[in-house]
């Protein structure tokens, strides 16, 4: 093969720090468009970005020359940094430093989608324990790329999280 190719599709999930529930409707969508540029300008291909009130979900192409963790680090500083700029009851925001990242295999890449779309019409008040569990690796078909990641909601107050998106 003479050119280089790569199909790598990830599905990002971070929270925000102590599970703050501070991103309003007011910056959602905006938050949405300011990260999908900032993954374009590392030449990936964004698919889907989803949030609610703590978390963010992304769903994108990986670029074929950028490692994960590059990609992962700028989206995160980027857009922390731009949600600071949208009023004084963002100006201590952060995310947590933990995120969990997964390679979603391209013949489940509908579920993935399908998964992150509805998130929103799925209120965190109805999520259980096995919901975390069943959303990160059955449905989506999904396999750990962060082994740092943990899937107990409970363990996870303060520290890494895999976290659900609007």
């Amino acid at each position: 093969m003479a050119q280089p190719l790569a199909n790598i599709h990830i599905h990002l999930v971070y929270s925000t720090r102590d599970r703050q529930r501070i991103i309003s409707d007011t910056v959602r969508e905006p938050l949405h468009v300011y990260s999908a540029t900032v993954l374009k300008a590392h030449r990936c291909h964004p698919v889907l970005i989803n949030s609610l009130e703590d978390d963010i979900h992304l769903l994108f192409d990986l670029g074929r020359m950028v490692a994960v963790s590059k990609a992962i680090a700028e989206v995160k500083a980027a857009s922390s940094q731009w949600i600071k700029t949208q009023g004084a009851d963002y100006s201590q925001f952060c995310w947590q430093g933990g995120y969990g990242a997964f390679a979603a295999d391209a013949s489940n890449i509908e579920a993935v989608r399908s998964y992150i779309a509805r998130q929103f019409d799925n209120p965190r008040s109805r999520r259980t324990e096995g919901d975390y569990e069943f959303g990160a690796r059955s449905e989506c078909g999904e396999r750990f790329v962060d082994a740092r990641v943990k899937t107990n909601p409970r363990a996870l107050k303060g520290r890494d999280t895999v976290a659900r998106g609007r």
